[in-house]
């Protein structure tokens, strides 16, 4: 340990806690056996990376999203010219679709949607695959 001139590193002469620290030169250190070395952060690679995560975005993720909500809209639309139902309900109606591939199930068409005619049901779930064909 380094200790203030005119002090020992021993027990009995112990430095006490009010006593500063003398300024110790970089070749002081270099000659006690440390190396002075001043780490650098690069953020270069970390630069890169969020680059390609907002191109990725602006390229495929958005123009993607921007086609999903125009098909939805356009399946919306559809929906309503076939019956009149209120927006929940018809996004119910999509939920149902979606989930079973644009034909709806049997519990869609017992529980949930029971006073649609099985016409209607045809023209929805035709407007479905026309919209998104999977």
């Amino acid at each position: 340990m380094l200790y203030p001139s005119g002090q020992q590193g021993n027990a009995r002469s112990a430095p006490s806690p009010l006593v500063t620290r003398p300024y110790i030169s970089r070749k002081r250190l270099k000659s006690y056996g440390f190396s002075w070395k001043i780490s650098t952060f690069h953020a270069t690679p970390h630069a890169e990376f969020l680059y390609e995560c907002v191109a990725r975005t602006i390229d495929i993720d958005l123009p993607a999203e921007a086609r999903y909500l125009e098909a939805y809209d356009t399946f919306r639309r559809s929906v309503t010219e076939i019956v009149d139902m209120p927006d929940g309900t018809v996004d119910l109606l999509f939920r149902f679709l979606r989930q079973n591939t644009g034909v709806l199930s049997k519990r869609g068409r017992e529980k949930e949607f029971a006073k649609l005619t099985d016409d209607e049901i045809a023209k929805v779930e035709a407007s479905y695959r026309n919209v998104f064909p999977e």
